[in-house]
């Protein structure tokens, strides 16, 4: 028969199984505390996939929002690493040179949009590279239909996220259109709007800065002034929109028979101005004589017939006497006051004018088919 265990025993036993007891409950509050642990830390990375996807969704936002802006933006845009190869081009760029992006891989910049400042000292990468400024300058480039574009070229650094510095961005800003608004512009500032010969104030302009060359290189410079003859009877018979072809025809007739290096220009409502460099007087009032003629054989045709209208020209050598083109003018206009008071359709030289052959200033009538009818008062010109 089996032994009875004794109190001291079974007590001990008691102490042995609170003791393991205590030991499951201390491992279960570990496991407890792990799991707690390990929720928190499945928490974490959960929130922090969520961030991680959260950001590569913006970066991937930012990216499409960075490329729409590039390829909208209104200016040409070129991406060109320190190698000089080009990495990238907008849809502007390629739109207004011509070049499509695949054109554009594996190109050098020089060798895609190549200028006179590539492999130079002046290249705005190699500025970039070393530092320098890369300052904004006007170019011209050729455009994808062949024609010259004015355009402003910006160069700005292009660096990497450490900072270090990975290229350039080209900019180009096409100023066609302003060049052209500005030359328009400058073509109403100067030109006369019926004409398109100079107008008054460019051709004073003009007309100073040869007297001043004429003065200092002590070169010959002769003035011709020109006038309609009895023009207000040419608009009261046949009307203004006559007189202004008359007008037209005359500029014409008269651009056509001078030299490039001469000077034309309206100076009043019937009244011409020509600068003619480098010609002494016999020559000029042989080319005078040339343009009276012509003006006279030419004709404003209109449904009641051929207009037929004559000029008077004054003429005057600019000399030591003259201080200033006013003077010239002066001496000028007097000459043709008596070109008109000694009969029209004739050339009168300035009698501060030297010697010259009398027989280039001759009178020369003017007939009857030149006058739309009967002459007016001699007060009119």
């Amino acid at each position: 028969m089996a032994q009875k265990p004794t109190y001291e025993q079974l007590e001990s036993r008691i102490k042995e199984l609170e003791s393991k007891a205590r030991e499951r409950q201390e491992y279960e509050k570990a496991l407890m505390a792990s799991h707690q642990e390990l929720l928190g830390t499945n928490q974490q990375l959960e929130n922090a996939i969520g961030r991680a996807n959260r950001m590569t969704f913006d970066a991937e936002i930012t990216y499409i929002e960075l490329n729409h802006i590039f390829n909208a933006a209104a200016d040409a845009m070129c991406v060109i690493d320190r190698e000089f190869n080009v990495l990238k081009i907008n849809e502007t760029f390629s739109r207004l040179f011509g070049i499509k992006k695949k054109q554009a891989d594996n190109k050098k910049c020089f060798e895609l949009i190549p200028g006179s400042d590539c492999h130079s000292s002046n290249c705005p990468l190699t500025k970039i590279i070393n530092g320098k400024l890369c300052p904004e300058a006007d170019i011209e480039k050729k455009a994808a239909d062949g024609s010259i574009i004015s355009c402003i070229m910006s160069a700005s650094a292009y660096r990497d996220p450490g900072g270090e510095l990975y290229g350039m961005v080209l900019n180009f800003k096409d100023i066609t259109y302003r060049k052209q608004l500005e030359e328009k512009l400058k073509e109403l500032a100067t030109t006369d709007g019926l004409t398109g010969i100079c107008n008054r104030r460019h051709f004073i302009e003009l007309a100073n800065r040869e007297f001043d060359r004429a003065k200092r290189y002590d070169t010959a410079l002769v003035m011709l002034m020109i006038d309609v003859d009895h023009f207000k009877l040419v608009n009261d018979t046949y009307g203004h929109d006559i007189g202004d072809e008359a007008l037209i025809l005359l500029a014409e007739t008269v651009k056509n028979l001078l030299r490039k290096v001469d000077v034309f220009g309206r100076i009043g409502g019937e009244e011409f101005a020509v600068l003619l460099p480098d010609t002494d007087l016999n020559g000029a009032v042989i080319t005078a004589e040339r343009l009276r003629q012509a003006i006279q054989e030419s004709c404003v045709e209109t449904s009641k017939g051929p207009v037929r209208f004559s000029i008077s020209i004054g003429v005057s050598l600019v000399t030591e006497n003259h201080e200033s083109m006013g003077d010239v003018v002066r001496a000028t206009d007097a000459a043709l006051y008596r070109a008109k008071e000694k009969g029209r359709n004739r050339i009168e030289v300035s009698e501060q004018a030297p010697g010259i052959n009398k027989m280039a200033t001759a009178k020369l009538n003017c007939s009857e088919s030149c006058m739309p009818t009967a002459p007016p008062t001699s007060m009119q010109r």
